[in-house]
């Protein structure tokens, strides 16, 4: 009987993985639609699988062209199971400042993903322009907004910045 449960248990974690590596294989053909479904399906079977929060929140971002509210839940979660994961901190501070405008919100997220990680170039830079425009954000307009995004496959499975300039910050600092 025990021998069935174990049996069992690792079939499970094979289609655990295997959901896993096929939402990892439909965003890198950008069958975005495709990836979401099977990251859900192995969230299912693994509601701890913090990667796979993670890869939903690149994949919803990635079908939308950009940042949306259905980055904010797997985001969420992902650092809930990973407290230490930068960039869920920083693609979920860019999310709160893009899609929801809190600035405070996403200056706490960019400052724990530059703590987590203190190379996290991308956060120090948001973090650069979100402390920038707190002042002009207090008289005038909301912060800006226009994006790049590094390969889905980068990092562990993306990143994402924003900026107001044309160019970015250099990787190395």
């Amino acid at each position: 009987e025990l021998e069935k449960i174990r049996a069992a248990y690792r079939r499970e974690r094979q289609e655990v993985v295997a959901l896993f590596n096929q939402g990892l294989r439909h965003g890198d053909t950008k069958r975005w639609p495709e990836a979401i479904a099977a990251f859900r399906d192995c969230l299912a079977l693994d509601a701890y699988h913090s990667k796979a929060w993670y890869a939903l929140g690149m994949a919803h971002y990635s079908q939308n062209r950009g940042n949306c509210e259905a980055e904010y839940v797997p985001y969420t979660r992902c650092i809930a199971l990973d407290p230490k994961h930068a960039m869920a901190h920083h693609n979920l501070g860019e999310m709160l400042r893009a899609v929801r405008r809190d600035y405070d919100g996403a200056e706490a997220h960019y400052r724990k993903s530059i703590e987590v990680d203190p190379k996290q170039t991308y956060a120090r830079w948001n973090l650069s322009i979100i402390l920038e425009d707190s002042k002009s954000r207090k008289t005038t307009s909301p912060a800006p907004s226009g994006s790049w995004r590094r390969s889905f496959a980068s990092a562990g499975f993306g990143v994402l910045a924003t900026a107001r300039t044309a160019s970015r910050p250099s990787d190395a600092s």
